[in-house]
């Protein structure tokens, strides 16, 4: 059984909203700072402070994020008191982009049991519910394909099959 969401839906109306511009100095180290802002702030309003802020420093600024949030109450009576439940455990999802060998992974938490094989800690994802996780973020990643998935606890490999 899953746990509960309380997070509205993509189409609901933001509750918040950051700018995050990320730096990077003369030698190489790089920073993020992130500011909250007016959901209604405009773009003439945040290009205004992104101009002063590059203007008052030497460092660069070369990327900012503008983030939407929607979010709703934390409640750990929606979650599932379960073997695996916690945090801690997951199934680590590897994604790479076959033209330019990038990757990124997505971390399912607290795996349900349907997400399991009956080997123990190797994730099924032939299984339905680790399948939609991966269809629906190979559509949303574009160029990227499903490489592997891995069972951990606190992100450790500790010795699990990596499963293909």
């Amino acid at each position: 059984m899953a746990g509960t969401r309380t997070a509205p839906a993509a189409t609901a109306a933001a509750n918040r909203r950051y700018i995050s511009i990320h730096m990077i100095d003369a030698s190489g180290d790089q920073l993020a700072h992130k500011l909250a802002v007016a959901i209604a702030a405009t773009a003439a309003a945040i290009e205004a402070w992104i101009a002063a802020y590059q203007a008052a420093t030497n460092s660069s600024v070369y990327e900012y994020t503008d983030t939407l949030i929607r979010s709703g109450e934390a409640l750990t009576a929606n979650a599932v008191a379960a073997y695996r439940g916690g945090v801690e455990n997951g199934v680590n999802l590897l994604f790479k982009n076959p033209g330019t060998l990038d990757t990124f992974g997505v971390r399912v938490i607290a795996p349900v049991s349907g997400d399991m094989s009956a080997l123990g800690d190797a994730p099924d994802v032939a299984g339905t519910l680790l399948q939609d996780v991966i269809d629906t973020t190979t559509a949303l990643a574009a160029g990227y394909d499903f490489s592997s998935a891995q069972y951990t606890t606190r992100r450790e490999r500790r010795n699990n099959s990596r499963v293909r």
